[in-house]
């Protein structure tokens, strides 16, 4: 299985891809920081995401085939 673009979320979050592999690194509001755990830390990152980030991408990307 080929993988075309690898993106980690987090200021921890570290990784080593195939050579020709595009690798992005998010970095992420971190809820846990301000004692948000749980769900809600899960909606929080999703929605710091889920905007031009995720939609940027997606329009980069070539069609699914």
């Amino acid at each position: 299985m080929a993988v075309d673009v690898v993106v980690t979320l987090g200021r921890e979050a570290r990784l080593d891809v195939p050579p020709g592999t595009d690798l992005r690194h998010w970095n992420t509001d971190e809820p846990s920081e301000r004692g948000i755990d749980g769900v809600e830390q899960t909606r929080l990152v999703c929605d710091h995401i889920d905007g031009p980030r995720v939609r940027d991408l997606l329009q980069e990307l070539p069609p699914a085939t």
